[in-house]
């Protein structure tokens, strides 16, 4: 390489670490400062915290990086131009094309670096991070509890519902709770508050409700309800703060910003293979429908040559572990008693401070009922 070229590179650099580390280090304590007081003080181990920061370095440099390059780009050249550098490499006889050549290879370079970097390094520590959270969240479930949002109590089958949370008194408002515990009934709890506590050993989660109501439909008799109005309602979710465990970085769902070109290239293939069956079973009860929603036909794209390139160089890339099927069978069924398992089940416990008035109503018949897909 010619001094010229190295001299033009050697500007770049300076301004490029600069920017780099100015614009990752803004972003980065942009982040710390709104995870921070979720997760320090809450009985989580240091090198997990660490950890969680660490992992949340990989996507910064994903946004600040192509950033930065623009910066070094315009301050080389600029003071390039300032010191009048340019006009005496012109009148040496090097035109503006060689000087910018080394460049636009460096930049070609950076491309295919960060092709590689969103590709498989990015979507690694993205779910990484996802597991990681989900290890915390199971450890401090009022970590993961936000506003206007559906959450699942884990290992429960509750969902919880707060429209605002006061995490300094961990006193919750317009709060709805969705209790899908009982095999044999659905329950729905609406209160206008209720306080969010975990008890003393740290194990399970208590919720006192104030206000409200609780629905009850059982599913051996679909066409009544049962609705009780309360004062005061307890209710106590076991096995939710267990002894923090972390899983593995492979056994966990992944989402579209935890998987690779290829992964993602695997999952529009299965897609597609599910729409032409489900196309074909069409077809057979309804030919004239069916020809008219007939699928086009999967061709292979840049995705495609792409995971071909990555399989020829011989490089791997980490795919999901599949979670093994959940046994429900065993599970009693209970109508009308409270759910009290002492291995990580939920308990529901409900006393209350006022007469439950309840009231007993038939549904009316003119509900929609689900279309059934004809059998193969």
């Amino acid at each position: 390489m010619k001094i010229t070229s190295k001299y033009i590179l050697r500007e770049h650099v300076g301004p490029l670490v600069f920017a780099l580390s100015a614009l990752t280090s803004l972003l980065l304590l942009n982040y710390i400062a709104k995870k921070f007081g979720d997760l320090v003080g809450k009985g989580i181990p240091w090198e997990k915290i660490v950890e969680f920061f660490l992992l949340s370095v990989p996507f910064t440099v994903a946004m600040t990086l192509p950033m930065a390059i623009l910066v070094a780009t315009l301050h080389a050249f600029s003071r390039l131009a300032s010191e009048n550098e340019i006009t005496a490499y012109k009148a040496s006889g090097i035109s503006m094309h060689r000087l910018v050549f080394p460049v636009m290879l460096a930049a070609v370079g950076f491309t295919a670096f960060m092709i590689w970097f969103n590709d498989q390094v990015l979507p690694r520590a993205n779910h990484r991070l996802a597991t990681l959270t989900s290890d915390i969240s199971r450890k401090k479930p009022t970590v993961a509890f936000k506003e206007q949002i559906i959450n699942e109590v884990s290992p429960s089958r509750i969902y919880l519902r707060a429209a605002r949370i006061n995490r300094a008194t961990s006193m919750m408002h317009e709060v709805t709770i969705y209790d899908l515990t009982p095999p044999q009934k659905r329950r729905t709890v609406h209160a206008d508050s209720g306080l969010l506590e975990l008890s003393a050993d740290q194990v399970d989660l208590l919720l006192t409700l104030y206000h409200g109501s609780n629905t009850e439909v059982s599913l051996q008799e679909p066409a009544r309800l049962q609705r009780d109005f309360f004062n005061t309602d307890f209710i106590k979710i076991r096995g939710v703060g267990n002894q923090f465990e972390s899983a593995s970085p492979d056994s966990a769902y992944k989402s579209d910003r935890e998987m690779t070109i290829c992964e993602l290239q695997e999952r529009v293939e299965k897609a597609a293979k599910t729409r032409d069956s489900a196309w074909r079973v069409m077809y057979r009860y309804d030919k004239k429908a069916a020809k008219a929603v007939q699928p086009s036909v999967l061709r292979p794209g840049l995705g495609a040559a792409y995971c071909r390139l990555l399989r020829a160089v011989g490089i791997r890339t980490a795919a999901a572990a599949t979670l093994p099927p959940q046994d429900t069978a065993k599970k009693p069924a209970v109508a009308n008693a409270p759910q009290d398992t002492s291995k990580g089940a939920a308990t529901v416990v409900v006393p209350r401070d006022t007469t439950p008035a309840a009231a007993h109503a038939p549904l009316p018949d003119s509900l929609p009922h689900a279309a059934g897909v004809p059998p193969a």
